[in-house]
């Protein structure tokens, strides 16, 4: 039987830290003041497209590489990353929490391979999820922390910068006909 099957997503990934301040005036250590700029050009240099996407992303160590981290159903990927764009960053202040929070954003292109046809659709489908994750342990494995970085603990003892992965998804940009497996 064939059926129309929703094959490319595009979508938006937001990496979120929220660092305590030790007052509402910029900081004027350096060490305190550099930690958004530190993990933004951290991450900028980690995800740049080239790393990830086309020919090139083979010159990379398979560790080093988002798509490695994506689910696989007996060893073949579900997915690959075709796009990863910047998507521009905002930086803010949250007076009343102490917070200098920092965005870093990314539009992405994710297709779905022949592999995604006869995987779990439960693991296929959860397509927010496998990409925060991914990206986590792609984070991990390129010594950029995933909970905290630490900051200047003369500042404020104890407190730590807290990071988020957030993806959006938005709406299908492809769709084909495909033969749809058979139950037996």
């Amino acid at each position: 039987m064939k059926a129309p099957f929703h094959a490319a997503y595009s979508g938006t990934l937001t990496i979120t830290i929220s660092t305590p301040r030790a007052r509402v005036a910029p900081s004027m250590k350096f060490t305190a003041a550099s930690v958004h700029e530190d993990f933004t050009a951290a991450v900028r240099v980690a995800m740049r497209e080239y790393k990830h996407c086309g020919p090139t992303s083979e010159f990379q160590p398979a560790t080093l590489r988002i798509q490695n981290y994506f689910p696989t159903h007996e060893g073949r990927p579900i997915y690959a990353l075709r796009e990863l764009s910047p998507d521009g960053s905002a930086r803010s202040l949250v007076p009343e929490f102490m917070l200098e929070v920092m965005t870093v954003r990314y539009r992405f292109f994710l297709v779905l391979l022949p592999a995604a046809l006869i995987a779990d659709p439960q693991i296929v489908e959860a397509y927010e999820r496998n990409i925060e994750y991914a990206v986590r342990k792609f984070f991990l494995a390129s010594n950029i922390p995933d909970e905290f970085i630490p900051g200047d603990e003369t500042l404020r003892p104890g407190d730590r910068s807290d990071i988020s992965i957030l993806c959006d998804l938005g709406a299908s940009d492809g769709r084909i006909t495909v033969e749809l497996p058979g139950n037996g």
